[in-house]
């Protein structure tokens, strides 16, 4: 967990910390304030950290190139920034380092000598361990109000003392990333800090946590409006800082009334994401307000009612294709995605129309179903949007 620069450098009691450069870089999240005099500190570095250096192994036949080259493997680490201690080793800050932290947007401080580092730090990493102990209360709360509805007293009085009220509403989006170039757990605590800084100037009331290789989002809002805005910015700003082979696939709940049921608007969201992985709905088709047929199935909470549908309608044709090693269920769902059309079939299956005219009557005969009438087509259409969401 991580805390927002501006906020932390905000807590420092002294005046004599003072911002050089990379003011656009401000808005960093800090994981922690790390001292560094280490000749490569970029490689001990986990990323987010604000280092400070008091520059004691300076190279005092070459400063500047020393200072630029200790800069680049900060930055290059993905450190959120750098307090330079200006004084003893390192009597002023050189301006080819000022123009290099300018130019990267990487905010650079200067640090009067005769300040004890302690009364730095101290407060510092007081207020991100503060922080992180709030985040990590809320987002244990919606962890229990999503996984454990029933059990209110895990989650209403925690979410009330930091200002989530019981009747405030909530939408909850998931996200996953399809095809991770780095390892899923670390990219999925990479993205959960990005969102939070990008939620910073959308959502004032929202918590962002990680489950499995799942990523969650609970919005705190009274608008489906404003739910969807806020949604389709991230998930926009999101695809593009993806490399090219990556996919992100997203969901978004119903909003609640309460946050008793915000575990209804997490199922919705995960399901969308499923189905989206599973190619059953396009990766645009993220919101539960907007996805016809499959918003009233995912609505359906007895999920015995589901599989005895799918068992009494397409059971037959899935143990035949089981047992047979066949597809015949594919191609149904084809024909049916082409209006019952044997050409347009045939035509995406590569094979003849005689082909797929005996395949449907097999699939029909296997069904008990004719696959000719409008009311066929619907039963075994249902049966497939369930199995879809379920398998």
């Amino acid at each position: 967990m991580a805390v927002e620069m501006e906020k932390l450098i905000q807590k420092y009691p002294g005046s004599d910390l003072k911002l050089l450069a990379g003011e656009k870089g401000i808005h960093a999240q800090v994981t922690w304030v790390h001292v560094s005099e280490l000749p490569n500190p970029g490689s001990f570095l986990k990323g987010g950290e604000l280092v400070i250096m008091t520059c004691v192994c300076i190279d005092k036949k070459n400063p500047e190139e020393w200072l630029t080259s200790q800069l680049a493997s900060i930055r290059q680490a993905k450190a959120s920034g750098v307090i330079l201690n200006v004084g003893e080793y390192l009597p002023e800050i050189p301006g080819i380092c000022i123009d290099f932290c300018e130019k990267y947007d990487f905010p650079l401080f200067s640090l009067g000598w005769s300040t004890d580092l302690q009364e730095v730090t101290r407060p510092l990493c007081s207020y991100i361990i503060q922080e992180n102990e709030r985040e990590h209360t809320i987002s244990n709360a919606f962890k229990n109000a999503i996984f454990f509805p029933n059990r209110q007293d895990l989650y209403v009085v925690p979410l009330s003392d930091y200002h989530f009220e019981p009747g405030d509403r909530y939408a909850v989006c998931t996200l996953s990333i399809g095809n991770p170039s780095s390892e899923p757990y670390q990219e999925a605590g990479e993205l959960v800090q990005e969102i939070r800084a990008r939620l910073k100037y959308r959502q004032k009331k929202a918590s962002v946590f990680t489950a499995d290789k799942e990523i969650v989002v609970v919005l705190c809002s009274d608008s489906s409006d404003e739910v969807h805005r806020t949604a389709e910015d991230l998930f926009s700003h999101l695809r593009q800082s993806l490399s090219g082979g990556e996919n992100l696939f997203a969901g978004v709940g119903k909003l609640t009334k309460s946050v008793r049921c915000i575990y209804k608007s997490y199922r919705h969201a995960s399901s969308i994401r499923t189905l989206q992985e599973r190619r059953s709905v396009a990766l645009t088709d993220c919101f539960y307000d907007n996805l016809g047929i499959y918003g009233l199935l995912l609505g359906i909470e007895d999920e015995d009612i589901k599989k005895d549908y799918v068992s009494r309608i397409l059971g037959p044709l899935l143990d035949y294709d089981r047992k047979k090693g066949s597809d015949l269920t594919g191609a149904v769902r084809l024909y049916l995605k082409n209006g019952g059309s044997i050409q347009d079939t045939a035509s995406e299956l590569f094979i003849h129309k005689n082909t797929v005219t005996y395949r449907i009557n097999l699939a029909s005969q296997i069904l008990n179903i004719d696959l000719s009438t409008l009311n066929g087509k619907m039963q075994v259409q249902l049966a497939l949007l369930i199995h879809d969401m379920d398998a």
